[in-house]
C-alpha cells in the first residue's frame, strides 16, 4: 500500500518533479480520502491506480511548499512526466496561495473524511480519525456554530451546504451500498433546512461561482447515488427539498433545464449565426438520477452561465442505418454510408446533435503553455445489454462526430483521449447494471472548430464504441476526416486512431 504520494500507482515521477524543484507537494481531498478507504476497507490485493481514485468529476488537489512563482514550473513537469496527465484534471496552489483556503477549513463543518492528506515527504495524515469512521462506517459531520465567519462565506464564495454535499458524496462512495443509519443524518438534514433561506438564494443569484460549484458538487453526488440504500440517505438528507429551492425562481415552466439539442441529423435545423444560441440557467435538480437515457455531463464553464455543452445529453441505441427520422439512426446512416468505422469498432451508444456554445475556455491554462479541455459524462448501461458485464471499461471509448458549417453532410470524426470506468448501479425496481463515467481530453479541439471562419454554429454527436477486435490488436482506424483535427498536442493524421483505456495504463504514448 503507498505510503507516500508518489508511490501511488501513476505518480511515481512526483518524487523527482518534487526533488528537482525543491519542494513538498501534498494532495489534499478526494484522492487521499478514496486511498485510506481502499487501504481500510479494500478486499483485494491490487492497488488502486490513479484512473480508480479520481471518479466521476474529481480533481487532483495538490499544494507545494513553494513560492507561487513555481507553480507553472511544476505544473509543466507533471504533464510532461505524469503518464497520461492530460486524462485529469488538476489543482496546484502554492501553501501561500491556500492560504485563505486553510483559514477557511478552520470555520467547515467538522468532517473527518474530508480532513486526510498524503504527501511527497509523510505517509497518509488523518488528524481527525477518519480511519475510525471507515472502520465503524459511522461517519463524522458536525456542524460548526461559527461557519458565518468564514473568510469564504464572507466574500459569498462559499456555502455551508458545499460541506454537506462533500460529506455525501464521501460516505456514498465508500460505504453506499448497504449504508446503515448514521447519526449525523441530522445534522446535514439542518444545514439543508437553514440554508433554505432568502439569503441563500440571493448569494446564488449574485455569484456565478455559488452556482458553478453546487453544480459541481450535485453532479459528483448523482452518479455516486448507485444503489436504493444511497438514494434513500441523500432523500432523508433534505438534499432534495432544498435543490427544489434553489430551483423555484426559474419556475415551474421555464425551458432552463432543457438541453440545446436538434431532433435528428437529417432533419436538425440550421441557424444563421451563433447568437441564437440562448445562455440558459440549468436546474440544479437536472444533476441528480443517472440513468440509460440521458447523460450527466460536465463540460469547460466559458462564463457566466454558459457552459460548452448541456449539463443534460441524451443518449440512445443505434437503430438501422435507414431511420433518419431518429437522431441516432441519423447519425449511423451517415456514418455507414461513407464506411467511417473500421472493422472492429462497435458503436453502442449515439447522442442527440448538440449546439457547442463558443468561446475561449480561460480556465485550462493549466501550466500556462498547454490547452486541454475537458469533457465528462456519466450514463448507465442500457437495458437492452449492448454494454453489459461482459464489455471491460478498457473496451469501451468515445468519438466525437463534429458537423461544421452549412452542409449537412460537412461531418468530421475527432478521437479524443477518452477513458473508461465504472461501477456498479442498482436500478429501480432492483436490476443490477453498471454506471460508465467518462472522460475526454479534447485539447485544444473546441477552440479551434468554434474559432474557424463561419457564421454557422457548430453541432457534434458522442458516440460510444466497444473494441471487439483481438487481444494482439493494439489500435485501429476510426476513419478518414475530411480535414485534419488538431487535438491540442494529441498527433492528428488523415487517420484517426482510437485508443483505449487498457493502453492508456500500460503505456506512456498517448495515441499509435
Amino acid at each position: 500500500m503507498p505510503r507516500y504520494l508518489h508511490e501511488v500507482e501513476g505518480l511515481q515521477p512526483l518524487r523527482e518533479i518534487a526533488r528537482e524543484i525543491g519542494v513538498v507537494i501534498t494532495a489534499r481531498g478526494g484522492l487521499p480520502r478514496r486511498l485510506l478507504a481502499d487501504l481500510v476497507l479494500g478486499s483485494g490485493s491490487d492497488e488502486p491506480d490513479l484512473f480508480e481514485l479520481t471518479p466521476f468529476m474529481a480533481d487532483i488537489n495538490l499544494t507545494h511548499s513553494g513560492a507561487a512563482e513555481q507553480s507553472a514550473a511544476i505544473m509543466g513537469a507533471i504533464n510532461r512526466e505524469v503518464p497520461m496527465a492530460q486524462c485529469f484534471r488538476w489543482e496546484l496552489r502554492s501553501e501561500t496561495e491556500d492560504t485563505e483556503f486553510r483559514l477557511a477549513r478552520a470555520y467547515n463543518a467538522i468532517v473527518p473524511l474530508l480532513h486526510v492528506s498524503i504527501s511527497t515527504s509523510a505517509g497518509i495524515d488523518d488528524p481527525l480519525g477518519a480511519r475510525a469512521d471507515l472502520l465503524t462506517r459511522n461517519y463524522r459531520f458536525v456542524r460548526n456554530p461559527a461557519y458565518t465567519e468564514s473568510p469564504l462565506y464572507r466574500a459569498n464564495r462559499d456555502l455551508e451546504v458545499f460541506g454537506a454535499l462533500l460529506y455525501l458524496r464521501s460516505v456514498l462512495e465508500v460505504d453506499g451500498a448497504e449504508l446503515p443509519t448514521q447519526p449525523s443524518l441530522d445534522a446535514v438534514r439542518a444545514t439543508f433546512e437553514a440554508a433554505r433561506s432568502w439569503d441563500t438564494r440571493g448569494r446564488l443569484q449574485e455569484s456565478v461561482h455559488l452556482r458553478r460549484r453546487l453544480h459541481h458538487l450535485l453532479k459528483a453526488l448523482g452518479t455516486a447515488t448507485h444503489s436504493p440504500n444511497a438514494r434513500a440517505l441523500v432523500e432523508q438528507s433534505g438534499l432534495i427539498e432544498f435543490v427544489e429551492f434553489a430551483d423555484a425562481d426559474l419556475g415551474p415552466d421555464s425551458p432552463a433545464g432543457a438541453p440545446e439539442i436538434s431532433s435528428s441529423f437529417t432533419n436538425a435545423p440550421i441557424a444563421r449565426n451563433s447568437d441564437d444560441l440562448l445562455v440558459r440557467r440549468a436546474r440544479f435538480s437536472a444533476d441528480l438520477g443517472v440513468n440509460e437515457h440521458s447523460a450527466i455531463t460536465a463540460s469547460q464553464h466559458l462564463r457566466g452561465d454558459l457552459f460548452r455543452l448541456p449539463s443534460r445529453i441524451p443518449f440512445f441505441v443505434p437503430v438501422a442505418a435507414g431511420a433518419a427520422t431518429e437522431s441516432a439512426g441519423g447519425i449511423m446512416a451517415t456514418l455507414s454510408k461513407d464506411e467511417r468505422l473500421a472493422e472492429g469498432i462497435e458503436p453502442v451508444r449515439v447522442s442527440s446533435w448538440l449546439r457547442v456554445a463558443p468561446g475561449r475556455a480561460r480556465s485550462i491554462q493549466s501550466d500556462g503553455e498547454s490547452a486541454n479541455e475537458m469533457i465528462h459524462f456519466a450514463l448507465v448501461d442500457s437495458p437492452n445489454g449492448e454494454t453489459g458485464a461482459t464489455v471491460n471499461d478498457e473496451d469501451l471509448s468515445v468519438l466525437i462526430v463534429v458537423r461544421s458549417g452549412a452542409r449537412r453532410d460537412s461531418v468530421l470524426i475527432a478521437a479524443p483521449l477518452a477513458t473508461c470506468t465504472s461501477r456498479a448501479f442498482v436500478t429501480h425496481p432492483p436490476t443490477a447494471a453498471r454506471v460508465r463515467s467518462f472522460r475526454l481530453a479534447c485539447g485544444s479541439l473546441f477552440e479551434q472548430l468554434a474559432g474557424a471562419p463561419d457564421r454557422y454554429p457548430l453541432h457534434i454527436a458522442f458516440m460510444v464504441a466497444v473494441r471487439r477486435i483481438e487481444d494482439d490488436v493494439t489500435t485501429r482506424d476510426v476513419g478518414v476526416a475530411d480535414a485534419p483535427l488538431d487535438l491540442g498536442g494529441n498527433p492528428a493524421d488523415e487517420k484517426i486512431v482510437l485508443m483505449n483505456q487498457l493502453q492508456l495504463k500500460q503505456r506512456e504514448a498517448t495515441t499509435a
